[in-house]
């Protein structure tokens, strides 16, 4: 059986692919780590790619064990291996590291190679204002049963790059408030990371030396549990506990000079942890396939555009598509998984980037009214529901805001008792809370008033202007605006005084 399917606008099934992308210089079969830093990727017995995600980073130690035993590989395929007894606890610690010369760039744009004219744009805004560009492409190419698929982006930094990540960040973020787009942060490996990886056993009866990665697999159909995985970080659920994976597990040098677990799984086995963290299990089944089939997209869609000097794919967090294992699993879930096997969705030949949220509020939003990006043909702002409403079917505007939002239609959104708080909300500021957020980014003093300047199809405030005692600030695109307003849901609201 073929892997990926094709379905229409199209929905498709993956078979076969050959992944090309960014590698770090030149390896050969016997350099693991540099092989770690590419975009090529194997693939399980069925034909499905084998996915590498990082579970944590910056770790001074890592713990990893299996009911069933583990196997300490040495090196690549068919080298020497050391078999752990079932009780037995792997620690791999590190010395010797040297962290990875990295440059990090603000990104102030990004769209796909052929779409020259945005590309061009944005390079032409920046160089009259005095500024350079770099243009990076990421992505990767798939050849699929003679067709080729291709998510490359080019992505246009501002020069000149910097050595500290948190210097990038802190540019990034006075780009954002002074120019009102969404920024994001490109890293590029000049020098990969190395050490010497110190593994011991919890009998004290071995110690092994080996430099840059070790891989641990399991020696029996048992999965492999990594202890005190560190989740949430930057998020007040942060915490530790011990996880199960399927697949196999490395250990490498992170770009930091610390250590980094990875899971190394096939692609459907990761969406099997992936899809009951995105969408409730008791949801429909339908609704589970579609969040599958979704989740898939979202998960190629990135397959070498993040994480470029990072030993891994992807990541478990927020950041990428959150993964906690096999804990998450429910037999729901994995059945959606197992129906939709390979189902994606193609647009010609690219796959496309299916995002999506926890609830539109009814009506979706243009993707350029949310990110700083071209316009997308598949992300259309459009009503959550098979029949318009007639009194909505143009859009939500200034007219019809407060109809749609005190007497809604019908919607897929709003029908469940748990997305109904998350359907319509409000939420109460005071003067001095409202003053506290918006002086952050803009010094305009204390706020006299709210004004919404410019909707999208959906309703949502994409020009807002704000009047202070001091001075008035116009901030743009849906994104800006809800972080301004310390992280509002939606900003398909309307501003009553009270």
């Amino acid at each position: 059986m073929v892997w990926l399917r094709i379905a229409a606008l199209t929905v498709g099934m993956l078979s076969a692919i050959v992944f090309g992308g960014r590698a770090y210089g030149e390896f050969t079969s016997t350099d693991q780590a540099a092989l770690l830093y590419s975009t090529k990727f194997g693939f399980d017995g069925g034909g499905v790619p084998i996915i590498s995600v990082q579970l944590m980073e910056r770790q001074r130690e890592i713990r990893i064990s299996s009911p069933g035993g583990v196997r300490l590989r040495l090196g690549e395929t068919g080298s020497p291996e050391v078999l752990a007894e079932t009780k037995t606890i792997w620690s791999v610690r590190l010395e010797g590291a040297k962290p990875a010369e990295v440059r990090y760039y603000v990104i102030v744009g990004k769209a796909a190679p052929s779409n020259f004219a945005f590309l061009r744009g944005v390079v032409e805004t920046w160089r009259q204002r005095g500024q350079k560009t770099k243009v990076f492409e990421v992505g990767s190419i798939f050849a699929l049963r003679g067709k080729v698929l291709d998510n490359r982006l080019n992505l246009i930094g501002l020069m000149p790059g910097f050595r500290r990540l948190e210097e990038a960040l802190r540019a990034a973020r006075v780009v954002a408030q002074k120019q009102q787009i969404d920024v994001s942060v490109h890293a590029e490996l000049h020098r990969r990371s190395s050490g010497t990886l110190i593994v011991t056993n919890n009998q004290n009866t071995m110690k092994i030396r080996i430099r840059d990665v070790v891989w641990l697999l399991p020696a029996s159909s048992q999965p492999l549990t990594v202890h005190s995985v560190e989740f949430g970080v930057g998020y007040a659920w942060h915490g530790r506990e011990d996880r199960r994976y399927r697949g196999s597990l490395y250990v490498a040098v992170d770009r930091f000079g610390k250590l980094a677990v990875v899971n190394s799984v096939s692609a459907e086995d990761l969406l099997r942890g992936i899809v009951p963290s995105e969408i409730f299990p008791s949801a429909p089944l339908e609704a589970l396939k579609v969040q599958a089939i979704a989740a898939r997209g979202e998960l190629l869609a990135k397959i070498g555009v993040r994480h470029l000097a990072d030993p891994y794919l992807t990541c478990s967090s927020q950041m990428c598509q959150v993964y906690s294992g096999i804990k998450k699993e429910t037999p729901a879930t994995n059945r959606a998984v197992d129906l939709t096997r390979g189902v994606a969705l193609f647009a010609g030949n690219r796959l496309v980037d299916t995002v999506y949220s926890a609830n539109a509020g009814g009506f979706t939003e243009h993707n350029e009214n949310v990110w700083n990006s071209p316009r997308n043909p598949q992300l259309r702002g459009h009503l959550d529901y098979s029949v318009a409403d007639p009194r909505f079917r143009g859009g939500i505007h200034d007219g019809n805001i407060l109809a749609w939002l005190e007497h809604p239609p019908k919607t897929w959104g709003g029908t469940s008792t748990y997305n109904r708080k998350h359907f319509r909300w409000k939420r109460r500021l005071t003067q001095t809370e409202l003053a506290r957020l918006v002086n952050r980014r803009h010094p305009v003093g204390g706020i006299k008033g709210i004004v919404s300047l410019q909707r999208g199809i959906s309703g949502r405030i994409t020009r807002l202007r704000i009047v202070g005692t001091k001075s008035s600030a116009v901030v743009e695109r849906e994104l800006t605006i809800r972080r301004l307003l310390g992280n509002m849901k939606s900003t398909m609201f309307v501003v009553k005084p009270g």
